[in-house]
Parts: C-alpha cells; structure tokens; sequence
C-alpha cells in the first residue's frame, strides 16, 4: 500500500509532468493533427518503445534530425510509422526520411490516404479488395510467405525428387504473427496449398465479429489486453524538461488510463 509520503510524490510529479505536456505543445504543437484514442494507443505495440520491432535498427529516442537510424527499404512500411506514411503517399514531417527508425503513431495510420484504403495484396500476389478500416492492420499484419514463395524456392533449388533430402532446401519463415493471411486463409495462400486441395477461404469468427478492428479496436488498445505495465517516472523534474514531448504525452495519458492500484512509483535511473 503507498504510504502518505508516496502519494504526495506522485502528485508532485504529474503537476511538472502537466506543465511540461503544455509547453511541448506550444513549441511543436502548431500544425499538429490532433490524435483521438492516443491513450489506447500508448498502451499498445505500435507504441512500445522497447520493442525489437523497432530497436532491431537502433535507437528511436535521440534527435532523428541529427543521427538518423534507417530501417531497410523492404522493412520501413511496417516497421517504421514513416515508412507506413511513405507506403500510402502521406507528407512526412521537413527533414524525415521515409525509411527512419520510428513508432507506428496515430498519424501513420490515421491519416486521409490511409483511411481511403479499401484493398490488400498479400505476399502470394492475391488482392483482397471491398475491405473496411481492417485494410489498414492487413498491410503489415500478413506475413511475407506464401504457396507463391514456397514454389519458386522449390523451382529454384533445382529439386527434383522430393523424397530425398535437399540441402538447397530450408525452413520459410513466415515473418511474425501472420495474422491477416490466417484470417483470409485459403483466398490469401499464406499457408502451403497442395494442388487438386479444396482450402476455406476465409476463417470466419463469430456474426459481428469478424474482421481485425472488431477485436483489436477499442476497448482492446489494437493489442490483445495483457496485464498493465507500470509507468517509470523521471527521478527528478529536471529530467522531465529534457525528455521528448512524445514521451511526456506518453506519461501523460497512461497515467491517467491507470487505475491506482496500479500505479507504480518506479523510477528511470
């Protein structure tokens, strides 16, 4: 249980936490869109810092104007919110590159070209078309295998008989959760598909429940909920006025999301 002395801490640190947020908002505030849900993003993966998703290619939190960290261009669309930017033809920011390590935020996703897509080709080459907002987690969230895949490497191998080993053959690894080629199943060929075989088009959920937003949307976060992770907040308030102002808002709203019981007094070194 916090003791008195704790709890009086904790309001001490979200009033500099507070002003901080304002301030930031006044220097680079101007022209910013304004963000709904960001407190269900902040709490999601496309907002995790400390992910290999983004820190594969180095550090996200310096100044990227200065030391730019770049993701692979065949990486950047999924793995970068510029780069998904940059896929659907969106403006970046003066002085972004398109392939720069950087959080999917709400602006990579929540933009006007974004918004207007309605189809999704898989890595087998199938477009899927007549989607909904869902088309916009089907861009990444498919996978980068198929049938497709698979046959070409077997062609290319040079195999020709396919009951002895081959060691022009290995293991095809479908890139992460290949969520959306599971959701569109056979239609989507992300799975191996022998000829003459009869597959399921689509793996049906449940009547209104059964595309990527109608689970992962609110109150889920575009995340599966897991257990809260607590806050770390700054060790002193000098430290909070040298923090990025991504980071303040981040502060900002998941504290205010928390529930008390669930408020860590932690600290970053």
């Amino acid at each position: 249980m916090a003791t008195r002395k704790q709890n009086r801490r904790a309001v001490l640190w979200v009033i500099p936490l507070m002003i901080a947020l304002a301030a930031a908002t006044l220097i680079a505030g101007a022209g910013r869109q304004a963000i709904p849900a960001e407190t269900r993003w902040a709490s999601s993966g496309h907002a995790d810092e400390t992910a290999e998703a983004f820190l594969h290619w180095g550090p996200i939190d310096g100044n990227p104007l200065e030391d730019p960290c770049t993701v692979q261009a065949g990486c950047a669309r999924c793995h970068s919110g510029y780069g998904f930017m940059g896929f659907v033809g969106e403006s970046l920011p003066p002085g972004i590159l398109e392939n720069q390590v950087g959080l999917v935020d709400c602006t990579a996703c929540h933009n006007d070209l974004a918004t207007a897509l309605d189809s999704v080709v898989f890595p087998s080459g199938v477009e899927i078309t007549g989607l909904g907002p869902e088309t916009r987690c089907l861009q990444c969230h498919q996978g980068r295998e198929s049938t497709v895949s698979v046959n070409q490497r077997i062609t290319d191998s040079g195999v020709i008989d396919f009951d002895e080993p081959n060691s022009a053959l290995g293991f095809r690894n479908v890139h992460y959760y290949a969520t959306g080629a599971t959701l569109y199943a056979g239609a989507a060929m992300g799975g191996y598909q022998y000829d003459g075989k009869m597959y399921d088009v689509k793996f049906a959920h449940f009547e209104g429940i059964d595309t990527c937003v109608d689970c992962y949307d609110p109150p889920n976060s575009h995340s599966v909920p897991s257990a809260m992770t607590p806050v770390l907040i700054p060790s002193s308030p000098s430290k909070i006025f040298m923090t990025p102002a991504w980071k303040v808002r981040r502060w900002i709203t998941m504290v205010m999301a928390m529930p008390p019981k669930a408020f860590s007094m932690k600290s970053t070194p």
